[in-house]
């Protein structure tokens, strides 16, 4: 005898958030064929979702056969199920576009627990799946609140905030925001106008303004400044009062501890760089052991790397000035160009390894390809392979008797010194020049520089600096 079965689907009440459960509440009463409800029994509900009516397509099939869990009716003859978690025969539940149409359901039933299903019925879906539609609508708004035209979703200016019932601007979000695993925000103060991107970017600020901190602990640790920017990780990652410094680049400017007219682009520069200011670093590692400079340019990966406190320094080019600790006011522009310098002061040099040698040395220059003084104040124009230097107008110097005093005519060896001259001529021994370099400053990298040696052919006159 085919049993009666009374079925309903229980409209319960599923909360609306930005994940709800992907699962519908499903209840029926099963009954013999006198009414009487058949507590304890296994049975087998098959359920179809159908899209369009009765007799639409299935776009979803399942049964709560094994290996779902066994579904029995309690001592009422009361079974419940939750439609989206049993055995999927066709389709996908999480999928199903619920605004695509209206949408039936269809159930079957094997009293016995097997898999002899009896259709029992449909009936049109008009609450529940559709609140998966709105999961996405958080709170309590009003019908007249909102208004929802094709993609566009308005709220007639109102505010809007989450994580706080008392929202200060049209969207206020109190707390992080995390997209695809960066987080925005992360600041401890009202905006002030300042702007934080990443995890703990201005994660300490209290009374700073107009900051700009993009990355994890970008400015993370500064409490107060103005009109700072920060684009990297751990990128000025100040303790103290900064102001109108930037710096671009992991690490960058990472040990700051106030300061202001810092600029530093590119990974590590300015890192060790401490309480200077008026810096400008670009380049890998450019200005990074600098603790306390002020004034310094290093453009250049290596530029400057190694100045602690020298101040007025500017170096362009890679390796530029790259040993400098403590001179100041040198110049080098060029691969390598002062390079070995240290302590010196006022050097100048312009070109690849121009002025390179000396650690010590002051006020010499070095223009062009090599060109090294030998001592300070002096000034050097081209490698030794340079076989003629001119100009417009020749080389002066101050004759003016009014520039000159303990001026005196006996003491000029005049005509006799003149008459001891021996001019001659010469060849250049460019080799036994190197050797004598490498002697004084340590071997040099002449790679390239073959070609020179051709002007050891070249006969030359004058004289010998030992006989004058």
């Amino acid at each position: 005898m085919r049993p009666i079965i009374a079925l309903f689907l229980v409209l319960a009440t599923i909360p609306l958030t930005a994940q709800p459960p992907q699962a519908m509440n499903y209840q029926a009463v099963v009954r013999n064929a006198q009414g009487e409800a058949m507590p304890g029994r296994t049975v087998t509900p098959k359920f179809d979702i159908l899209l369009g009516g009765p007799l639409g397509p299935t776009v979803y099939s399942e049964d709560h056969a094994p290996p779902a869990p066994v579904v029995t009716t309690n001592e009422h003859g009361l079974f419940s199920v939750r439609i989206g978690e049993g055995y999927v025969l066709s389709g996908d539940f999480t999928t199903i576009d619920w605004s695509a149409g209206n949408y039936w359901l269809s159930v079957s039933i094997d009293t016995t627990g097997g898999l002899d299903y009896v259709p029992i019925g449909s009936q049109q879906l008009v609450s529940v799946p559709y609140a998966f539609l709105a999961g996405s609508v958080v709170g309590g708004a009003s019908d007249t609140d909102w208004t929802i035209d094709a993609d566009t979703v308005d709220s007639g200016g109102k505010r809007v905030g989450i994580g706080t019932s008392s929202p200060r601007e049209l969207l206020d979000v109190a707390g992080d925001i995390l997209v695809n695993g960066m987080t925005v925000g992360t600041a401890n103060a009202p905006s002030n106008r300042n702007v934080a991107v990443g995890e703990n970017a201005l994660g300490s600020v209290t009374t700073a303004y107009w900051n700009t901190a993009v990355g994890r602990n970008a400015l993370g640790s500064q409490q107060n400044g103005f009109y700072n920017v920060a684009i990297g990780t751990n990128a000025l990652a100040v303790a103290g009062f900064a102001d109108r410094n930037t710096a671009v680049g992991v690490g960058c400017l990472s040990n700051f501890e106030g300061g202001s007219q810092n600029t530093g682009i590119g990974m590590d520069c300015l890192l060790h760089h401490r309480t200077g200011s008026s810096n400008t670093a670009l380049g890998h590692a450019s200005l990074g052991n600098d603790t306390s400079g002020t004034a310094n340019v290093a453009i250049g990966v290596w530029s400057m790397q190694n100045n602690s406190n020298g101040i007025n320094n500017a170096a362009l080019g890679t390796y530029s000035l790259r040993q400098n600790t403590t001179g100041y006011g040198n110049v080098g522009m060029g691969m390598f160009a002062v390079e070995d310098n240290q302590t010196g002061f006022y050097r100048t040099g312009i070109g690849y390894d121009a002025n390179s040698l000396s650690t010590t040395q002051h006020n010499n220059t070095g223009v062009g390809h090599g060109a090294n003084p030998t001592a300070s104040n002096q000034v050097r124009l081209g490698d030794p392979f340079v076989n003629s230097i001119g100009g417009q107008v020749s080389f002066s110097t101050f004759s003016d008797e009014r520039f000159k005093m303990n001026v005196r005519n006996d003491e000029v060896v005049g005509l006799d010194f003149i008459l001891a001259l021996k001019p001659c001529t010469y060849n250049y021994d460019i080799h036994a020049y190197e050797r004598w370099v490498d002697e004084q400053y340590g071997v040099q990298d002449r790679k390239g520089q073959e070609q020179g040696y051709a002007i050891e052919a070249i006969r030359f006159s004058g004289f010998l600096a030992q006989e004058v």
